[in-house]
């Protein structure tokens, strides 16, 4: 069954953040104003950065404040291996996105991608999974609003995934 994508509207953002800081519940209140201004700058941005993307991420896997500055959540995301040598300051692009959410996200992978971790089939897998559009190429440029989006589509993706898991 292919997934319909969905709707990046300002609410479903809205919903997404509140339910971000709600789970991470050892975050102090100072720590959740900062990422709550944080993910509004990054809902914001007519296009998104490396920093944000890795900021989302960190977010809503609940590591935001574990690694208060910003460039230990670029060293940790470089560790971790889901990002490559892209600076903080980079524009973020379609296949950097993929790639990312391929790396945090169970998503079905092919076997190309398996075989070569390349970002074209990262790209391609994640649109198979319905998470991103079929409409542009890897190269093309990704908006705070898209990508704020796609971490949600990933997100329902997960939440969906583990539900038929349970049930089956």
């Amino acid at each position: 069954m292919k997934r319909q994508f969905p709707s990046t509207s300002r609410f479903r953002s809205y919903i997404l953040c509140i339910c971000i800081s709600f789970c991470t519940g050892t975050v102090n209140a100072v720590e959740k104003a900062d990422e709550m201004s944080q993910y509004q700058h990054i809902l914001e941005n007519p296009v998104a950065t490396v920093q944000d993307l890795v900021d989302l991420i960190m977010m809503t896997r609940g590591d935001f404040a574990k690694h208060p500055s910003r460039e230990k959540r670029i060293s940790e995301a470089r560790h971790e291996g889901w990002l490559g040598d892209h600076a903080a300051a980079d524009l973020l692009d379609r296949g950097t996105l993929a790639f990312a959410i391929m790396k945090n996200y169970p998503i079905d992978r092919g076997l190309l991608f398996r075989l070569t971790h390349w970002i074209r089939y990262a790209l391609r897998d994640a649109q198979q999974a319905g998470i991103l559009s079929a409409k542009n190429s890897e190269s093309h440029k990704v908006s705070g609003e898209q990508l704020v989006g796609a971490i949600n589509a990933a997100e329902e993706y997960k939440l969906e995934k583990e539900q038929w898991l349970i049930n089956h």
